[in-house]
C-alpha cells in the first residue's frame, strides 16, 4: 500500500485518520494547525490529540502557512506515494499539491459539482435536500473542482441532524479512499471531470444564519436547526422573566397542527411545542446558554420564571 501523509485538523478529519490507520493504512506523517491559546489553555486539533494520544511514533507537523518553503523541503522529505486532505484548513499551493509521487486527494462532503466550498453539508440540509454524499477528488487549485475519483451518496431523512450525518459519512470515507488508492496502485483508477455548469457553493455559515426567526416556515426553521445541530446551533433569544438570554434549540419535528407565532405550549406530558408561520414544531433538545442539552420535558420543567421566545 501507498505510503502516506495526512493533512486534517477537526474531529471529522480525526475519525478518518483513525479509521485509515486501523485498516492499516502506512501513514508517515500528518500535518494539522497550529496549537492556539484559548485563554490560559492550550487548544490542539482532534488530529493532534488523536496521534499524541494513540500513535505517538507518527510524526506530527504544525506550519503556521504551508506554503512556507521550509515546510514544503520537510514535506519532499518523507518522499510521500499520496497526500490526503480532510479539512485541513488552509488553502494548499501547486507547489505542495505536486510534492507526492502518485497523487493529491481530497474528502469532500457532498456530490460534486453541488456544494462546493466551506460548508457543504450544512447547506444540503438547509436546503432541503433529499441525499448528500462523500466525494473523493484530486486536488487542483481551484475551489473543490478536481476531477472526481469515488463517490457515495447518502440518503439524508426528515429528521436528521448534520451531527447525525456526519456519523454517517465518517463509516465511509476511509473506506473510499482505501478503494481509490488500490485502484491508483492497479492503474485502474478512473478521472471524471466535474460538470461545470452544474456547480454550487456553500459558503461558510455565518453568525447571523444561527439566529431562528420564528415567521419562518416550519420547515425553513427544522432545515436550520437540523443543519446546525450540534455546532454551532441554531438559538433563540428569549426572556426568562426579565432577563433576556439565549436558547440553542438542537433538535425539532415539524407537527400537523398550528400555535401563534412564537408562542410556545406543553401538548403532552412530553412534548412541548412552538408556533411558527405555517404549523407548530415539537421542540425535542434544548440548551440554555451555559447550559447542559436538555430534553425539552427537563427544560421547561426547570423553568423557575415565565419564558418568552423572541
Amino acid at each position: 500500500m501507498f505510503s502516506v501523509v495526512f493533512f486534517g485538523s477537526p474531529p471529522f478529519a480525526a475519525h478518518v485518520l483513525e479509521d485509515l490507520l486501523e485498516k492499516k493504512v502506512r501513514v508517515i506523517a500528518v500535518v494539522t494547525q497550529p496549537d492556539r491559546i484559548t485563554g490560559k489553555r492550550v487548544q490542539k486539533s482532534a488530529v493532534k490529540q488523536l496521534v499524541e494520544q494513540k500513535h505517538p511514533f507518527i510524526p506530527i507537523l504544525q506550519p503556521e502557512k504551508a506554503s512556507q518553503s521550509e515546510f514544503l523541503l520537510q514535506l519532499q522529505q518523507f518522499s510521500a506515494d499520496i497526500f490526503i486532505i480532510v479539512a485541513y484548513g488552509q488553502i494548499l499551493k501547486q507547489t505542495l499539491l505536486d510534492i507526492p509521487k502518485v497523487e493529491s486527494l481530497n474528502v469532500h462532503l457532498s456530490l460534486l459539482p453541488k456544494y462546493r466550498g466551506a460548508a457543504p453539508l450544512q447547506r444540503a440540509v438547509m436546503d432541503g435536500e433529499k441525499e448528500i454524499g462523500i466525494t473523493i477528488m484530486k486536488v487542483v487549485l481551484a475551489l473543490d473542482a478536481g476531477d472526481i475519483l469515488k463517490t457515495k451518496k447518502i440518503a439524508i431523512q426528515p429528521d436528521a441532524t448534520a451531527g447525525d450525518l456526519f456519523a454517517e459519512m465518517e463509516r465511509w470515507a476511509a473506506p473510499l479512499l482505501i478503494e481509490v488508492m488500490r485502484e491508483l496502485q492497479n492503474n485502474t483508477a478512473v478521472y471524471s471531470p466535474q460538470e461545470e455548469a452544474e456547480a454550487t457553493y456553500a459558503k461558510k455559515i455565518s453568525k447571523e444564519e444561527c439566529r431562528i426567526d420564528w415567521h419562518q416556515s416550519a420547515e425553513s426553521i427544522h432545515n436550520q436547526v437540523r443543519a446546525l445541530s450540534p455546532s454551532p446551533g441554531a438559538y433563540s433569544e428569549i426572556m426568562l422573566g426579565e432577563e433576556r438570554k439565549r436558547v440553542k434549540i438542537l433538535r425539532t419535528k415539524i407537527l400537523d397542527f398550528s400555535l401563534p407565532e412564537r408562542q410556545w405550549a406543553s401538548v403532552s406530558k412530553n412534548l412541548f411545542a412552538i408556533g411558527t408561520k405555517t404549523c407548530a414544531l415539537e421542540l425535542v433538545l434544548l440548551q440554555m446558554e451555559g447550559k447542559k442539552v436538555l430534553s425539552s420535558r427537563e427544560f421547561f420543567a426547570g423553568l423557575k420564571q415565565p419564558i418568552t421566545f423572541r
